[in-house]
């Protein structure tokens, strides 16, 4: 994904994931952004959705955007998502 807000990384990932800044420019302080993300439209228009990390720890976007709290299932390792992709694979070819 590219922003095309111009401010540093934390405002920039807020802009891509909700649409606005929620008015932040900077990233001196972390601070939550309190409006739903695009995550929050594709659970509610019920579509497919998953967000996947390639860290020991979990995504930042699941701490920095509260508003997705509740969707918690819908972040996984990226190993899940080549794993579930290995056996979508299978079952085309059998």
């Amino acid at each position: 994904m590219v922003c095309i807000r111009p401010v540093p990384d934390l405002a920039n990932r807020g802009f891509v994931h909700t649409g606005s800044s929620d008015g932040h420019v900077n990233n001196d302080n972390l601070e939550w952004y309190h409006i739903p993300t695009i995550f929050n439209v594709l659970e509610d228009q019920g579509k497919s959705w998953g967000i996947f990390y390639n860290s020991e720890i979990n995504s930042f976007t699941y701490l920095q955007f509260p508003y997705i709290g509740g969707l918690r299932d819908r972040f996984a390792n990226i190993h899940s998502l080549l794993t579930s992709a290995k056996q979508q694979l299978t079952r085309i070819q059998v």
